[in-house]
């Protein structure tokens, strides 16, 4: 298998995984808690989310973005982004499809994925709505687009239906894609 999971990757001295400075535009490309303030999310106390971009051994480049915002309301919202630009189609196949099976959410207490319908973008994608002790929870997303990944789990905050979450999707992640294509 030409991946291994990033955490094996990254573990110092055994591989050439190195972390590198994520630039201002970069971090813009990155899905924030910022995307949610329209919705009525609003963290003011909560701890500023962590960007962190690595080259990976294979010479892909990850990006990632990971916030966790509560209020004293128990409202919160948790995101994790991550973009991994490979440096052909096929390495990112690859990627799509190990980060794909790597997700099992059926390990956290009493959560499942159900798949939700009409939602098709890139080369590869889905969209699941996460759901825990059966009640929604988040969503969990994922699209292939040439040589790009996009992975997005977003909790605390939910689309359950296709049409929301393609408008959502057109005015929050679709602008960040078509720049990242005129980098490529």
């Amino acid at each position: 298998m030409r991946k291994l999971t990033f955490i094996i990757l990254c573990i110092p001295g055994l591989f050439s995984c190195s972390r590198i400075e994520i630039s201002g535009d970069e971090k813009q490309l990155l899905l924030s808690e910022r995307a949610f303030s329209e919705y009525g999310y609003s963290f003011p106390d909560a701890p500023q989310g962590k960007y962190t971009k690595f080259r990976l051994p294979d010479g892909a480049i990850e990006m990632t973005y990971t916030y966790k915002g509560y209020a004293e309301d128990s409202s919160y919202l948790n995101i994790s982004n991550t973009i991994t630009i490979d440096k052909n189609r096929i390495d990112a196949e690859d990627t799509y499809l190990t980060k794909a099976k790597s997700v099992n959410l059926s390990k956290v207490l009493n959560s499942k994925l159900i798949e939700i319908e009409g939602f098709k973008y890139g080369d590869d994608s889905f969209l699941y709505l996460w759901l825990t002790n059966d009640k929604p929870a988040g969503n969990y997303f994922q699209f292939r687009l040439n040589n790009i990944t996009y992975q997005l789990f977003i909790q605390g905050f939910y689309f359950a239906d296709s049409e929301s979450w393609s408008q959502f999707f057109a005015d929050k992640i679709e602008p960040s894609v078509k720049i990242l294509f005129k980098k490529e």
